[in-house]
């Protein structure tokens, strides 16, 4: 429509160990791996000028294999993940630069359970009462990356800066910036 593009997309995303991709492990410290199912729609406007903008969002259900280390505790099930981006480029004759800001937000929600020890049997060991408590925790990331990409037909190089932090786990995950940058030549 006029320069303006919609589209939708799905996939697959893999965590290990991980919330989000940082290096914390949620509100709820769990440890395991997930597999995210997530779909989303997206639109792209030609802004004029060699200049474009995107913004799209996401939602997907993640299917968390859990390993409960933890005397008292039994973990939590269903994590829910949702995500927002925007994105404004601009193309030059042979170069492309790009913004990006992306923030995914992780729904951590689902039953507690507990295992309160309240007496003991005859023989002295201990018997545990198990007790379910419906929990909700949310979890914000923000990232944002700037890059600039060659795009000859022989010659093509990048360089790539990336600032990342969580503001509602920053206990558990650091804020953490990368700059990375190659070239590779194409025959």
């Amino acid at each position: 429509l006029n320069g303006t593009y919609l589209g939708f997309q799905g996939g697959v995303m893999i965590e290990d160990k991980a919330l989000l991709g940082t290096q914390g492990q949620g509100a709820f410290q769990l440890s395991g791996d997930g597999r995210t199912m997530f779909s989303g729609v997206g639109v792209t406007r030609h802004i004029g000028q060699g200049w474009y903008g995107a913004a799209s969002a996401y939602r997907g259900h993640s299917e968390t294999g859990k390993s409960d280390k933890h005397f008292l505790f039994g973990g939590v099930d269903n994590l829910e993940t949702s995500a927002y981006e925007m994105v404004i480029w601009k193309n030059f004759k042979t170069k492309l630069a790009q913004l990006r800001l992306m923030q995914p937000v992780r729904n951590e929600k689902g039953d507690l359970h507990f295992n309160l020890p309240v007496r003991r049997n005859p023989n002295g060991a201990i018997l545990f009462d198990r007790q379910v408590l419906p929990v909700t925790s949310t979890a914000r990331e923000i990232q944002t990356m700037m890059s600039l990409r060659s795009q000859s037909a022989k010659k093509y190089w990048f360089m790539d800066m990336k600032l990342r932090f969580n503001p509602d786990h920053d206990a558990n995950a650091d804020t953490q910036w990368g700059m990375n940058g190659g070239m590779r030549l194409q025959f």
